[in-house]
């Protein structure tokens, strides 16, 4: 997904992520094809990534 070492996930889809348990649920909740934007803090910055999902 082009994430890195030491990478936190903020969001999914403009939804906030605070544990694992959201995280798995969004993604149990992902169609082929999906588009997905991932909220992530690298570095101290906030970035944006952008996929789809297949």
């Amino acid at each position: 997904l082009g994430l890195k070492k030491g990478d936190i996930i903020t969001g999914l889809n403009g939804k906030p992520i605070n544990s694992p348990e959201d995280a798995f649920a969004f993604y149990k909740s992902l169609e082929t094809g999906s588009d997905l934007s991932l909220g992530v803090r690298r570095d101290g910055k906030q970035e944006v990534i952008n996929y789809q999902f297949r």
